[in-house]
Parts: C-alpha cells; structure tokens; sequence
C-alpha cells in the first residue's frame, strides 16, 4: 500500500522521496522484520508476558490488556472542541485548516471503572511511585491525538505499553546502541513543524538485527522495553487515538533516567541507606517472591516505622528469618511478640536483615 510505504519511509527517515515506491528486494526484506503475531492475554499471563518482555528486552503486540487507560478524548474533533489545559499538554500542533493534527497530553484515571480496574492491576505489577502528572509517575497516562502526523526518533525514559483505541498507526523500532553503530540515532528536530529531510538508508535500518517495524490496529497494545529508538506515524489520513504508560517491573533492568533521578538506590541496601530513607522524603519498595510469584511492598516516607513493623509482623515469609537472626528457642517469644518489643533503632536493623533477603529493593523519592 503506498500509504503505508510513505509512513514507513518517514518514520525511518530515510532519505529520498517517502511516496516513491520500494524496490522488490526491500520489500521482500522489510516484511521479515514485520511483527504479524498478536497474543491474547489474561490479567495472569499479561503480567508474566510483561515481565519477560522487559527482562529479555522483546517487543511484543497483545490484545485484551488489562492495563489500558481509556481515551480522555476519542477523537481528532472531540480534541479540537475541547482541547487540554496547557499545563497537561506537552506537544501540540494544529494546520491552519486542521488537515494536520498532533496533540500528546497528559491525564490522571478516570472514575470509570475500566479505568479504576486498570489502575489497581498496575499496582499489582509496576513498582514505579505514583506521583501524579510526573514523566515516573505510575498514575500518569499519555494521550496521543493525530491526524495526518508523526513523531521523530526518540527514546523513552522507560519501559511502557501503548494501545491503539481508534484508527491505526505504523512504529518502527530497533535498539539504540545497535542503531547508533550504523549512524542511526535521536532527532532533536521537531516532526511536525521543521519536517527535516530523511538522511538515513534503509541499508542501515537492515543492518540492525533489532530492527523490527509494524501497524498497530484498533485494540492492539504493543510492549517497548526502554531501550527502543522508536518513531511513530499516522497512516494516510486515518484519525488515530492511543494512549500509553510508563512501567517499571521489579526483576528488570532499571532504566538509566530513572537510575539517576527518583531512585536512590537498588539492591540490598545497607543500615545507613535505610537510615537515611527514614529520615528523608523518601518511601521504600520492596519486592520479594512467595508463592512463586513477585510481590511487591511500599513503606511510605510520612510512616516509615509503623510501614516498617506492618511488613515486618505481617509477612509469613519473613517469620523465618526473623526466628532464626533472634536465635529463639522453643517456648521463647514469637517473632510478633519480640518486634512489638523493638526500638525504633532495632526496628530499622530488622528491617535491613529482612530487605538483604529480597529480590529488588530500590528507595524513591
């Protein structure tokens, strides 16, 4: 289809006449690098599918996700009769005659219960902090409303997933260090308005063995582990409504801008580490596995002794290894009875011995 080799051509930025069409060759090439599956999830094996996709750093396409947020907006019309408050927006951009239309903006869940019901699910499953409005807030849903448009090549701050609610669109994507090896990299330009000419060859885009691209459809939701270079574009003159979310899943690699902002630490922390999360504005993520399952634990900074002795004197798993570090005997205190009984200081102690044993720990702020 012409349209779709105009958007491919212009989300790589290839250079050359986007409209012209491609040799044979390429297109024999490029449909081996086009992602046909789509599985079908549950709330259970999305979460496992998830996890695996960030640990192995796949993309992968699904359907029935049970983390999508629904479109603040649903259409290109709705938006230009209501358009977001400035302070929510972070891209906008709209033809005088409104032929071109791209708007990125940004929204807390809604009441609706589909909305309440996806929340809930993250909740269970990302351990990014919900922090309202924020680029690493759990809790901040990114709408995309276009027609006729496109994004440059960028990278994300973290691993996401974006389902397409209406019209489709068309991504390409490759890992970044692969691309940036054949000159392939982030452009600074703006898409929309300074519609820089392609530079790059396709040659280069094939020379990445990561390099994959496709079109979402209505209901697809596709997983980009962070390290994706990604463009993404409109296809032809089809309206397209999505909407996306940032994730972080404990077991995975820790994205480098949030490593070097909201979180302070990962790993087992040491005694002053934790000493320092109690006295500053900062709360603790725990995550530890039962049952053979991930579970996560938050200590909130404004109650971090009371959170600290909830984890400790109600989590089964830890029982053990606070009996075996007090060294009880038959018939002693239990290891209820003995954190009751515990200083602030010796409850942080017990805390950090516990946390040693878990699987991630990371403290943000």
């Amino acid at each position: 289809m012409p349209e779709v080799v105009c958007a491919l051509r212009s989300s790589l930025h290839v250079a050359g006449d986007a409209a012209a069409p491609l040799p044979p060759a390429d297109v024999q090439r490029l449909s081996q690098r086009y992602i046909h599956d789509r599985t079908i999830v549950t709330s259970s094996s999305a979460a496992e599918l998830l996890l695996r996709a960030f640990q192995q750093s796949l993309v992968l396409i699904v359907r029935g996700f049970p983390g999508t947020y629904l479109p603040a907006l649903p259409s290109v019309d709705a938006l230009l009769q209501d358009v977001p408050p400035k302070e929510r927006r972070v891209y906008a951009f709209e033809s005088l005659s409104h032929d071109i239309v791209h708007h990125i903006y940004r929204a807390l869940p809604s009441s609706d219960q589909r909305d309440r019901a996806a929340a809930l699910w993250w909740s269970r499953v990302s351990a990014l902090p919900n922090e309202g409005l924020t680029h690493e807030s759990s809790a901040c849903i990114w709408h995309f409303v276009s027609r006729r448009a496109k994004s440059s090549l960028h990278v994300d701050d973290a691993d996401g997933i974006c389902t397409q609610w209406s019209g489709k669109k068309l991504w390409v994507l490759v890992k970044s260090n692969e691309a940036a090896a054949q000159g392939i990299t982030p452009l600074a330009s703006d898409a929309m308005r300074q519609k820089p000419a392609g530079v790059h060859q396709l040659s280069a885009w094939l020379a990445c063995s990561s390099f994959q691209w496709c079109v979402l459809q209505e209901g697809d939701t596709i997983i980009t582990p962070y390290d994706r270079l990604h463009a993404v574009s409109c296809i032809g003159s089809i309206d397209a409504v999505s909407s996306g979310v940032h994730c972080w899943l404990p077991n995975t690699p820790l994205p480098p801008k949030l490593s070097s902002s909201s979180f302070a630490f990962r790993g087992a922390p040491a005694l002053s580490q934790l000493a320092a999360a109690r006295s500053s504005s900062c709360s603790l993520i725990a995550c530890y596995v039962a049952a053979g399952q991930s579970r996560l634990v938050t200590i909130r900074s404004d109650n971090f002794l009371a959170g600290a002795h909830a984890l400790l004197i109600n989590n089964s798993c830890l029982q053990p290894l606070i009996i075996k570090q007090l060294a009880f005997k038959d018939g002693e205190l239990t290891a209820a009875a003995a954190i009751e009984a515990m200083s602030a200081a010796q409850l942080t102690h017990m805390l950090a011995f516990c946390l040693c044993r878990f699987d991630t720990i990371c403290c943000h702020r």
